[in-house]
């Protein structure tokens, strides 16, 4: 029973994906700049919600208090994520550092939100534990996931 409710859950996001891929209006180069920009702020937004729990992960005090602070900001910033880039800037010739696999592979980009906000859920748990092994642990998941999608769906950012 829980394999077919996850195939259904996958083929109905799927279905999703492609109808909401099919409907995709054409943007002019105004509003392709301003999706840009709020991309930009959410990806900046991020790392400042990151930046106070970064030295914990290399020895510094640890506070439990902090990371549940940077793990509630994190989850708006990844609930923020498939608004922000709903707008396909990939066909006009503007500066952003996305690749176009985020709108021709949908899916994928899909799941890595997934895999994003589920690495800040369990952040914000172990914290709210004020468990530090375990915040630690899956701050760095946080960071590694944060990692691996830009790896795959942005140019030039670590």
């Amino acid at each position: 029973m829980k394999l077919f409710t996850k195939v259904a859950s996958i083929l109905g996001l799927i279905g999703a994906l492609a109808i909401a891929s099919a409907q995709t209006a054409p943007v002019s180069e105004q509003q392709a700049a301003e999706a840009i920009k709020f991309r930009q702020a959410d990806m900046d937004m991020q790392a400042y919600s990151l930046a106070p729990v970064l030295p914990m992960l290399d020895g510094a005090r640890f506070d439990a208090a902090v990371m549940l602070k940077a793990s509630s900001r994190l989850a708006v910033m990844m609930e923020m994520l498939r608004d922000v880039f709903e707008t396909n800037t990939s066909v006009l010739p503007l500066k952003t550092n996305a690749r176009n696999q985020i709108w021709s592979d949908p899916l994928a980009f899909e799941l890595q939100i997934r895999d994003m906000q589920a690495a800040v859920a369990n952040m914000a748990s172990a914290a709210t534990k004020g468990d530090q092994l375990a915040t630690l642990k899956a701050t760095r998941t946080v960071v590694n996931t944060c990692r691996t999608c830009h790896e795959r769906f942005a140019v030039g950012l670590k």
